[in-house]
């Protein structure tokens, strides 16, 4: 389910980086719903639409992976 975004997105969580956490966890749910509407319709513009909405969110994720962090200080 998710397309496996929510374990990534837990990784993120256990890593200290809750925004891109919370971005992932948004893209499986996106994942999880175009697998549903698959199972019961045959609306491809609508399956592209979500499929265009996770690849956006991951998009952003990623971004958010990319800026520097802030190293700890001991």
């Amino acid at each position: 389910p998710g397309a496996t975004r929510p374990l990534y997105a837990d990784f993120l969580t256990e890593a200290g980086l809750p925004e891109p956490a919370k971005v992932f966890r948004e893209s499986g749910a996106k994942w999880s719903e175009l697998a549903t509407l698959a199972k019961t319709s045959h609306d491809y513009p609508a399956m592209a639409d979500i499929v265009d909405e996770c690849l956006n969110l991951e998009r952003h994720a990623v971004a958010l992976l990319s800026q520097p962090r802030e190293s700890a200080r001991v």
